[in-house]
């Protein structure tokens, strides 16, 4: 065999491993966000579809509803024990002057400037070019520290008093921002939003979640140019008569999506944006420059602060039901 049919040869072999490698790769995406134990089988992938997506029946709406009216909607960014909010924000100093290291989430130590987005963000490094959230974020009692560009990236440090270190609690990118204490936003890439909890073991649980998906069978002219879905919390369990009318299964959250009416979305969904909207007042209050952060005493004065042009950013329509709350 010559030269040129060997070659031949090897270009098919290689390009059916990839398209074989590319076929699995699809199957396991498409497996991770779809389970196939829905009843509703037929209706998994068609959410674009209005005919073939039910609505929830009258008994599972009002079960919804009274989950919901149990969430605890209260937003609040608690600066802690008083007793640590200079010796803490001293620490958190040194730290942003990189008179010591962190620990990251692979328990390396590390410096900030040279860590993740920070580095490319301000190669040069000055602490001063970034802001900050100084507040009890995780409900301990004690002050974390949030560094952020307000665009692209927002780092949660956390000082260990026994230990004298520090750690890098979490980190947040364009899909989830500060709620308060306790509380965290998600605004998801297809349309899906809520409210999240951390629990002890570090991972995230919704408390509320909404989805809006456009109606391909829409004529775009009436109310059916949207459809709405909510999901119950992550921390309910669903019952046997719930599940025949699940729409489909995010199993990266556990969360199963139910679909309902415009009118029964915007009562579900208006204590959230109303939650989401304090958060957004609340949190200007325990965000600092690095000037301010320097010279800051408890109790904080509260300031008066213009609205960057930008710095919030809304859907085109209100129907589309999702806010972006920046961090």
């Amino acid at each position: 065999m010559d030269k040129g049919n060997e070659k031949k040869k090897y270009n098919k072999v290689w390009l059916i491993l990839c398209v074989g490698v590319f076929a699995v790769i699809s199957a396991l995406f498409a497996n991770r966000l779809f389970d196939a134990e829905i009843n509703n089988s037929e209706n998994q992938l068609l959410l674009s579809n209005s005919e073939t997506v039910p609505y929830v029946d009258e008994k599972l709406y009002l079960y919804i509803k009274a989950v919901y009216e149990n969430v605890d909607w209260d937003i609040q960014c608690s600066q802690g024990d008083e007793s640590k909010f200079i010796p803490y924000k001293e620490q958190f100093i040194k730290l942003l002057n990189e008179e010591c290291c962190f620990v990251d989430s692979q328990g390396c130590e590390q410096t900030l400037s040279h860590f993740g987005e920070i580095d490319m963000a301000d190669p040069d490094y000055d602490p001063s070019h970034f802001s900050y959230y100084f507040y009890d974020v995780d409900g301990d009692g004690t002050p974390e520290l949030g560094m952020t560009d307000k665009q692209r990236f927002l780092y949660i440090f956390k000082y260990e008093e026994q230990a004298n270190r520090f750690i890098l609690w979490d980190e947040y990118y364009l899909s989830m921002s500060l709620m308060g204490t306790g509380k965290f936003e998600w605004s998801g890439t297809q349309g899906d939003t809520g409210m999240m909890e951390r629990t002890q073991d570090g991972n995230y649980i919704f408390k509320v979640r909404f989805l809006v998906e456009g109606n391909a069978k829409s004529d775009n002219a009436g109310d059916d140019v949207w459809l709405y879905f909510v999901a119950l919390p992550d921390d309910i369990e669903l019952e046997e008569w719930m599940l025949p009318q699940a729409t489909f299964k995010d199993v990266i959250y556990a969360n199963y999506f139910f679909r309902v009416t415009k009118e029964q979305y915007e009562e579900l969904s208006e204590p959230f944006y109303e939650a989401a909207r304090e958060a957004y007042e609340k949190r200007e209050d325990v965000l600092y420059t690095y000037e301010e952060l320097v010279n800051s005493t408890w109790p904080k004065e509260i300031k008066i602060k213009q609205m960057i042009v930008g710095s919030e950013r809304e859907c085109d329509s209100y129907e589309a039901g999702r806010q972006f709350c920046p961090y």
